[in-house]
């Protein structure tokens, strides 16, 4: 704001306005602010609340006189005529004295400002220089003289100063509080998660039991001592080396005594590869293998070995029967 040309009084209209009670100065001039008296606001809001009122008994007024016209039981028309007007009458009174209370808290609370500072305010249409005002008129050095102390200027420099690195300090500390807060919150969910799998795992007490200060049972102490001679007892084990087995190689069982099928095959390639096809000399079983040769004394040194697959056929063929023993069987079954 510009400053005003230096006056060394008050001029007497100034002087005739500030002698009016202060409350009507401050009624024009929020009025003149506002551009509407302070008084209207409340009212101008009962206003409105009393024409939504009327607006909702219209409405339950025309439901409750369509059930009339329909006949339903229990609906008078003269009865919802009263019935209206009563409800109509507690709203309004309900809408007053609300109404009145916030008036009076408005007026008091919201539309007004201290008497101090009337000398300072000025309106743009109540300039008639630029600076000066139709209210008060006075300098800002006579308001400096009446109102502020001259030996107090620049004497706060030191105390915002002050209060400005407090306040850095505090929320310095705020911030670590807030640190603070967040890891303990942090710990917190940690330190669940793990009760919450100790119970699971049940090792040191039921579900639902376990607390921080209750101390190992007996059975948490035996397994914690396996434990230990469990794991020494698996690092040894994997320390030493694994033995070569020698055997591993070699088949349990010989391919041509695993099935009927496996022996015919064996022994055909045998014969086609123009091998000797003894079986005791594939049985990886040594005491077997003596056994089979004791048996087969009769073909020495130099001598071939009888055909195995032909008399593995005509072992089958003395088993099963010829063709004449299944005609005579079935002659008999016929008879």
């Amino acid at each position: 704001m510009p400053n005003p040309p230096s006056t060394s009084g008050v001029t007497t209209g100034a002087v005739a306005a500030l002698t009016q009670p202060s409350r009507t100065l401050k009624r024009d001039l929020l009025t003149e602010h506002f551009r509407f008296a302070p008084e209207s606001f409340a009212k101008g809001g009962m206003d409105l609340a009393n024409r939504t009122m009327y607006t909702a008994t219209a409405k339950v007024e025309q439901s409750l006189l369509q059930l009339v016209e329909r006949g339903e039981e229990g609906f008078d028309e003269d009865e919802v005529q009263r019935s209206i007007y009563r409800l109509e009458t507690l709203l309004e009174d309900a809408i007053d004295t609300q109404f009145d209370l916030f008036e009076i808290f408005v007026l008091r609370n919201t539309f007004t400002f201290a008497d101090d500072l009337l000398p300072y305010i000025s309106l743009p249409h109540h300039r008639t220089v630029p600076g000066e005002t139709l209210i008060t008129r006075i300098s800002p050095a006579q308001r400096d003289q009446d109102h502020l102390d001259p030996s107090l200027k620049g004497s706060d420099a030191a105390i915002l100063s002050e209060y400005e690195e407090e306040l850095r300090l505090y929320e310095s500390e705020l911030q670590k509080e807030r640190e603070l807060a967040h890891a303990e919150l942090f710990v917190k969910a940690k330190a669940a998660k793990a009760h919450e799998m100790a119970e699971l795992v049940g090792y040191l007490k039921e579900p639902g039991k376990l607390s921080s200060t209750s101390n190992p049972t007996d059975r948490a102490r035996t397994l914690a001592s396996q434990l230990s001679q469990l794991e020494a007892r698996l690092s040894e084990l994997a320390a030493t080396p694994v033995p070569h087995d020698t055997t591993a190689t070699q088949p349990a069982v010989a391919p041509w005594a695993t099935s009927r099928s496996a022996f015919v095959n064996w022994a055909a390639e045998q014969k086609a590869g123009g091998g000797q096809a003894d079986p005791a000399s594939s049985n990886p079983n040594p005491s077997a293998g003596a056994g089979a040769g004791a048996g087969a004394g009769g073909a020495g040194v130099g001598q071939l070995p009888q055909d195995v697959v032909l008399e593995k056929f005509q072992e089958e063929a003395a088993q099963v029967g010829g063709a004449e023993d299944a005609k005579a069987l079935l002659d008999a079954m016929s008879n």
